[in-house]
């Protein structure tokens, strides 16, 4: 039965081929309107004709060649309209894995060299819309076609074209979770691109750089979780709520399902407190807030300065929590250990750690000012200049004064 439907499928082929021969002839022509008309001839007669997926996979095969030479033709309407019919071939024939050694190869040329040579943007995106349907359609067909795929997305992700960058990362995504035995072996070369367009004005663009950073490192080697600590770090105080969002998903993924997460867990960890603290702190009992910061404390002394730093950040969100709900009295053994902890880091030998330290303590000096300014004054003189505690002292001085009332005239 199989054999007699594939018979069918094959003659009914042939039909449509020798009514489309004099059209593909034509796609060699000089003149560009006799070309553009060919090309929405070829795709009437084919994709529009709601022939069956059998035919359609005849006549993929058979003009698929003539169609990728359309992809650089000088006339935009005709590179329009090969994208738009070679997509609905993919879309709609049984394998359309056997397009891969001839189509992959001609995309990477026109889209992952180091200059694209597609000049209109819409172009470019309907290129990397239709690429991402290739993935997903071929799934583990793709494996051979890694270099391919990878050089396309490094120059596609950067791409000048918001839309462009957002189906790219899509497309990134998707790949990754396609061929994870594969895909790590070149994840590291996605890293830069990403994080070059983590800052994008676009609020969208953001939130999708971010979901593929989360699966380039989760499907890679590891190794560039240093690389971008730091940039999900600054994307917690990010305006958009939906980039702050984006960011605790893709870590809590980490947490859950990256492989050798164990090791990342004193990296991971602070983000994820930072976020939470962001989100729900004020919201918290005193009791949570009380089990929070002990462990905020212990990254302090990591030897990752990225760690260090959003620990910081988090110690300050966790004392900006701190509402008058929250006893000073009754929690000042825990504020203590965590003012100790903050003086010493006061001290510390690089001067910009100093400064953030400083900036928390001020800011966080209103919780339990009287206790505060005991403990710096009992450290003053044992650090290696006193300027930052003087600082302190001077701001806890000026709350005092700011909440006295108005002498008497």
């Amino acid at each position: 039965m199989a054999a007699m439907e594939k018979a069918g499928d094959e003659h009914a082929g042939s039909e449509v081929l020798r009514g489309l021969h004099r059209h593909l002839n034509c796609l060699n022509e000089d003149n560009k309107a006799t070309r553009k008309r060919a090309l929405e001839f070829i795709k009437k007669e084919t994709i529009d004709k709601g022939l069956s997926s059998g035919v359609l996979q005849e006549v993929f095969s058979a003009i698929l060649k003539p169609l990728l030479k359309c992809l650089s033709d000088p006339m935009e309407r005709c590179r329009e309209t090969t994208i738009v019919t070679m997509t609905e071939f993919i879309r709609c024939v049984p394998n359309p894995e056997e397009c891969l050694p001839y189509l992959l190869p001609c995309l990477a040329h026109r889209f992952g060299e180091k200059e694209i040579l597609e000049p209109a943007e819409e172009l470019r995106l309907l290129a990397v819309e239709m690429l991402t349907l290739m993935v997903e359609v071929c799934g583990k067909h793709l494996a051979p076609y890694l270099n391919e795929i990878m050089s396309i997305l490094q120059r596609t992700i950067v791409d000048p074209f918001p839309d462009v960058k957002r189906e790219s990362c899509k497309c990134t995504v998707i790949f990754a979770k396609c061929v994870p035995e594969h895909f790590h072996m070149q994840a590291e070369s996605l890293v830069k691109p990403l994080m070059l367009t983590i800052t994008h004005q676009h609020s969208r663009v953001r939130v999708s750089v971010i979901e593929a950073t989360g699966a380039v490192i989760q499907h890679g080697t590891g190794k560039n979780v240093d690389d971008v600590l730091s940039h999900l770090a600054q994307r917690l105080f990010d305006d958009s709520p939906q980039v702050r969002k984006a960011v605790t998903v893709v870590v809590g993924d980490w947490l859950l399902n990256m492989r050798d997460r164990y090791s990342y867990f004193h990296k991971l960890i602070p983000l994820l407190l930072s976020t939470m603290l962001r989100l729900i702190g004020t919201s918290l009992h005193h009791e949570a807030l009380n089990k929070i910061y002990p462990e905020l404390l212990k990254r302090l002394d990591d030897s990752s300065e990225e760690v260090r730093g959003v620990a910081l950040q988090a110690v300050g969100l966790w004392l900006s929590s701190v509402t008058k709900d929250y006893n000073p009295e009754l929690c000042a053994p825990h504020l203590q250990l965590l003012f100790q902890q903050l003086l010493l880091h006061l001290d510390d030998p690089d001067s910009a750690v100093q400064d953030q330290v400083l900036e928390i303590l001020k800011s966080g000096s209103s919780v339990h000012p009287a206790l505060l300014k005991r403990e710096a004054e009992a450290v003053r003189d044992k650090q290696r200049s006193p300027y930052h505690c003087d600082v302190l002292l001077q701001h806890i001085s000026s709350l005092s004064t700011e909440s006295a009332p108005d002498s008497p005239k």
